[in-house]
Protein backbone atom coordinates (compact mmCIF):
# COMPACT_ATOMS: atom_id res chain seq x y z
CA UNK A 1 0.00 0.00 0.00
CA UNK A 2 1.31 3.50 -1.16
CA UNK A 3 -0.17 6.45 0.08
CA UNK A 4 -1.23 8.29 2.89
CA UNK A 5 -4.32 6.90 5.30
CA UNK A 6 -6.49 9.83 7.16
CA UNK A 7 -9.61 9.34 8.61
CA UNK A 8 -11.75 10.46 6.13
CA UNK A 9 -9.99 9.10 2.89
CA UNK A 10 -8.82 5.30 2.47
CA UNK A 11 -5.39 4.33 1.72
CA UNK A 12 -4.73 4.27 -2.34
CA UNK A 13 -2.91 1.52 -4.32
CA UNK A 14 0.12 2.28 -6.35
CA UNK A 15 -1.58 3.71 -9.99
CA UNK A 16 -4.80 4.90 -8.15
CA UNK A 17 -6.23 8.39 -8.90
CA UNK A 18 -6.57 10.95 -5.83
CA UNK A 19 -10.26 12.56 -5.18
CA UNK A 20 -8.78 15.15 -6.59
CA UNK A 21 -7.26 14.36 -9.74
CA UNK A 22 -10.51 12.35 -10.32
CA UNK A 23 -12.56 15.72 -9.99
CA UNK A 24 -10.34 17.26 -12.23
CA UNK A 25 -10.56 15.12 -14.83
CA UNK A 26 -14.58 15.07 -14.94
CA UNK A 27 -14.49 18.90 -14.63
CA UNK A 28 -12.21 18.65 -17.89
CA UNK A 29 -14.65 15.62 -19.41
CA UNK A 30 -17.78 17.85 -18.96
CA UNK A 31 -16.10 21.47 -20.85
CA UNK A 32 -15.02 18.96 -23.54
CA UNK A 33 -18.90 18.04 -23.86
CA UNK A 34 -19.61 21.43 -23.97
CA UNK A 35 -17.41 22.57 -26.49
CA UNK A 36 -18.20 19.75 -28.33
CA UNK A 37 -21.86 20.54 -28.08
CA UNK A 38 -21.66 23.46 -28.96
CA UNK A 39 -18.88 22.81 -31.91
CA UNK A 40 -21.53 20.52 -33.09
CA UNK A 41 -24.92 22.95 -32.81
CA UNK A 42 -25.96 24.68 -35.68
CA UNK A 43 -24.56 28.24 -36.12
CA UNK A 44 -27.34 30.76 -35.07
CA UNK A 45 -29.52 32.17 -38.03
CA UNK A 46 -30.43 35.60 -38.43
CA UNK A 47 -32.32 36.95 -40.85
CA UNK A 48 -30.59 39.67 -43.39
CA UNK A 49 -32.40 41.63 -45.89
CA UNK A 50 -30.00 43.67 -47.67
CA UNK A 51 -30.88 47.47 -49.65
CA UNK A 52 -29.11 49.71 -51.91
CA UNK A 53 -25.41 48.38 -52.50
CA UNK A 54 -25.10 46.39 -48.66
CA UNK A 55 -23.56 42.76 -48.35
CA UNK A 56 -23.84 40.72 -45.52
CA UNK A 57 -22.09 40.21 -42.62
CA UNK A 58 -19.39 37.69 -43.25
CA UNK A 59 -16.60 36.25 -40.23
CA UNK A 60 -12.67 36.96 -41.85
CA UNK A 61 -11.75 34.24 -40.24
CA UNK A 62 -12.63 30.84 -38.11
CA UNK A 63 -11.59 31.85 -35.25
CA UNK A 64 -13.30 35.60 -35.56
CA UNK A 65 -16.20 36.69 -32.94
CA UNK A 66 -17.00 39.26 -34.89
CA UNK A 67 -18.62 39.63 -38.44
CA UNK A 68 -17.22 42.29 -40.98
CA UNK A 69 -19.57 45.23 -41.79
CA UNK A 70 -19.27 46.85 -44.44
CA UNK A 71 -20.76 50.22 -45.73
CA UNK A 72 -22.86 51.19 -48.45
CA UNK A 73 -22.44 54.30 -49.23
CA UNK A 74 -19.51 56.65 -49.82
CA UNK A 75 -19.03 59.54 -47.51
CA UNK A 76 -15.87 62.01 -45.52
CA UNK A 77 -15.32 62.12 -41.79
CA UNK A 78 -13.25 64.83 -40.98
CA UNK A 79 -10.97 65.06 -38.17
CA UNK A 80 -12.62 65.20 -34.60
CA UNK A 81 -15.73 64.69 -36.64
CA UNK A 82 -18.60 62.02 -36.48
CA UNK A 83 -21.25 59.99 -39.35
CA UNK A 84 -23.67 57.31 -39.29
CA UNK A 85 -22.76 55.41 -42.08
CA UNK A 86 -25.63 52.78 -43.89
CA UNK A 87 -24.78 49.85 -44.36
CA UNK A 88 -28.02 48.63 -46.24
CA UNK A 89 -29.27 46.14 -43.99
CA UNK A 90 -31.79 44.97 -41.92
CA UNK A 91 -31.25 42.48 -39.16
CA UNK A 92 -33.65 39.88 -37.31
CA UNK A 93 -31.59 39.37 -34.26
CA UNK A 94 -33.10 35.87 -32.51
CA UNK A 95 -34.91 36.84 -29.07
CA UNK A 96 -32.44 36.68 -26.24
CA UNK A 97 -29.65 37.94 -28.29
CA UNK A 98 -28.24 40.92 -28.93
CA UNK A 99 -26.05 42.54 -31.87
CA UNK A 100 -23.48 44.78 -30.75
CA UNK A 101 -21.26 47.23 -32.80
CA UNK A 102 -17.52 47.00 -32.15
CA UNK A 103 -14.82 48.74 -33.71
CA UNK A 104 -12.27 47.61 -36.36
CA UNK A 105 -8.80 47.39 -34.05
CA UNK A 106 -6.73 48.17 -37.64
CA UNK A 107 -9.40 51.49 -37.99
CA UNK A 108 -8.77 52.26 -34.74
CA UNK A 109 -4.95 51.71 -34.89
CA UNK A 110 -4.12 53.14 -37.89
CA UNK A 111 -6.67 56.19 -38.47
CA UNK A 112 -8.09 56.54 -34.92
CA UNK A 113 -11.82 55.32 -35.79
CA UNK A 114 -14.22 54.09 -33.38
CA UNK A 115 -17.86 53.20 -33.05
CA UNK A 116 -20.33 55.30 -31.14
CA UNK A 117 -23.79 54.16 -29.79
CA UNK A 118 -23.93 50.05 -30.71
CA UNK A 119 -26.34 47.98 -29.41
CA UNK A 120 -29.04 46.26 -31.90
CA UNK A 121 -32.11 44.68 -30.26
CA UNK A 122 -33.79 41.60 -31.20
CA UNK A 123 -37.18 43.37 -31.78
CA UNK A 124 -35.46 46.17 -33.91
CA UNK A 125 -36.22 46.08 -37.77
CA UNK A 126 -34.48 49.77 -39.27
CA UNK A 127 -31.49 49.55 -41.32
CA UNK A 128 -28.49 49.15 -39.01
CA UNK A 129 -26.29 52.02 -39.35
CA UNK A 130 -22.92 52.34 -37.56
CA UNK A 131 -21.77 56.23 -35.83
CA UNK A 132 -18.26 56.60 -36.54
CA UNK A 133 -15.81 58.44 -34.51
CA UNK A 134 -12.39 60.18 -36.32
CA UNK A 135 -10.12 60.63 -33.20
CA UNK A 136 -7.19 60.94 -36.02
CA UNK A 137 -5.71 64.31 -37.56
CA UNK A 138 -6.73 63.67 -41.08
CA UNK A 139 -10.32 63.27 -42.54
CA UNK A 140 -11.28 59.49 -43.22
CA UNK A 141 -12.81 58.74 -46.38
CA UNK A 142 -15.04 55.62 -46.87
CA UNK A 143 -16.05 54.03 -49.89
CA UNK A 144 -19.10 51.40 -50.84
CA UNK A 145 -17.83 47.79 -49.82
CA UNK A 146 -15.09 49.14 -46.76
CA UNK A 147 -15.25 47.25 -43.88
CA UNK A 148 -16.36 49.98 -41.39
CA UNK A 149 -17.32 48.02 -38.02
CA UNK A 150 -17.91 44.36 -36.29
CA UNK A 151 -20.84 42.63 -35.21
CA UNK A 152 -20.81 40.32 -32.96
CA UNK A 153 -24.28 38.39 -31.62
CA UNK A 154 -24.04 37.11 -27.87
CA UNK A 155 -26.70 36.09 -25.47
CA UNK A 156 -28.86 38.25 -23.12
CA UNK A 157 -28.80 37.81 -19.64
CA UNK A 158 -32.36 40.32 -18.28
CA UNK A 159 -32.13 41.29 -14.93
CA UNK A 160 -34.67 42.16 -12.97
CA UNK A 161 -34.28 45.80 -10.82
CA UNK A 162 -36.05 46.77 -7.69
CA UNK A 163 -36.16 49.48 -4.98
CA UNK A 164 -33.48 48.89 -1.92
CA UNK A 165 -32.57 50.01 0.88
CA UNK A 166 -28.75 49.79 0.47
CA UNK A 167 -26.07 47.73 -0.85
CA UNK A 168 -23.99 45.53 0.55
CA UNK A 169 -20.49 46.55 1.67
CA UNK A 170 -17.70 45.14 -0.40
CA UNK A 171 -13.55 46.08 -0.20
CA UNK A 172 -13.42 47.91 -2.81
CA UNK A 173 -16.69 49.77 -1.96
CA UNK A 174 -17.22 53.64 -3.95
CA UNK A 175 -14.03 53.41 -5.58
CA UNK A 176 -14.30 54.43 -9.25
CA UNK A 177 -11.71 55.40 -12.21
CA UNK A 178 -8.53 53.76 -11.00
CA UNK A 179 -9.37 52.62 -7.95
CA UNK A 180 -8.27 49.34 -8.20
CA UNK A 181 -4.50 50.37 -9.59
CA UNK A 182 -3.08 50.23 -12.75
Amino acid sequence: MVGSASPREPPRRRGSTSPGAVHRREERLALKRTARSRADAPPLAAAVPVEGGGALPEYASPGAAGADLRASEALEIPPGGRATVSTGLRLAIPPGFVGLVWPRSGLAMRHGIDTLAGVIDSDYRGEVRVVLQNHGREPFRIAPGDRIAQLLVQPVVRATFAHGEGLAETERGEGGFGSTGR
